[in-house]
């Protein structure tokens, strides 16, 4: 795991930039600077392998997941079986990829995809999806990956599959829009957000706010600046939607 080097915060109850912390505390990333450590002060300070990883980091950065539509407010009812709800990353041009967790119940996976037309989602195509062994805390899950490329620009929706189950349950189906062309003249938005990912036993509330305030926000994507899933980054700090506590389920914990 690569870490990019903590933003520096300072406290401004008056802030009126477009920067995101948590209660008052802010965290400024201006042009020109990797995780609020300037790019050329950062240099000095790092060897050339380290730079060359941190470079590429960076460039990733860039093309992290897209925010999906929220399921409205009430009881989640997603499958038992999921364990990490389904997120993206690597949208460029037609790709992306479709990332969840399931239990290990069942070996094969699945995403059901298609196009959503005058907002109605068509799910019209079904590809197999392959898993990686992972074990969170003590518990033994599956990391599942679809890497998609998709037909044309616009806007889809997918639901993804364990086996014959369907993994959201009564929840509606995820929708994202592909990546805008360069030289689209057409005006969006995006949130940028880091150093986040903590919880204790009682969890954070100031956390599943700022989720929230995103999810509603309209923004097309999010860039996590890095520096995510206290204290370690490890996969229980990750964690999942069913395992809580300090330290546990900071990234995909229910509430966030």
């Amino acid at each position: 795991m690569v870490v990019v080097p903590r933003a520096r915060h300072r406290y401004d109850p008056r802030s009126d930039t477009a920067a995101v912390g948590y209660g008052r505390w802010v965290a400024r990333v201006r042009p020109g600077m990797v995780g609020g450590m300037p790019m050329r002060r950062m240099n000095s300070r790092l060897s050339r392998s380290s730079r060359q990883v941190v470079a590429g980091l960076v460039s990733a950065l860039l093309v992290v997941g897209t925010v999906v539509t929220a399921p409205a407010a009430g009881a989640a009812t997603f499958n038992s079986h999921l364990t990490r709800a389904p997120y993206l990353t690597d949208l460029v041009g037609s790709h992306v990829n479709v990332n969840w967790a399931t239990d290990r119940s069942a070996s094969t996976g699945s995403l059901q995809l298609g196009a959503v037309t005058s907002g109605t989602c068509n799910l019209t195509s079904t590809q197999a999806a392959t898993r990686t062994s992972i074990t969170v805390g003590s518990v033994a899950e599956y990391q599942w990956k679809v890497s998609l490329t998709l037909p044309a620009q616009g806007t889809y929706c997918y639901r993804p599959m364990l086996d014959t189950t369907d993994l959201l349950g009564s929840d509606p189906s995820p929708q994202f829009a592909t990546q805008v062309p360069a030289g689209d003249p057409t005006p969006y938005s995006f949130a940028v957000f880091g150093d986040w990912g903590l919880t204790t036993a009682s969890g954070n509330p100031d956390q599943s706010r700022l989720h929230s305030l995103i999810a509603a926000s309209g923004v097309r994507f999010a860039v996590t600046v890095g520096d995510n899933g206290y204290p370690n980054g490890s996969q229980i700090n990750y964690g999942d939607l069913q395992q809580s506590g300090a330290d546990t389920s900071a990234i995909f914990g229910p509430s966030f």
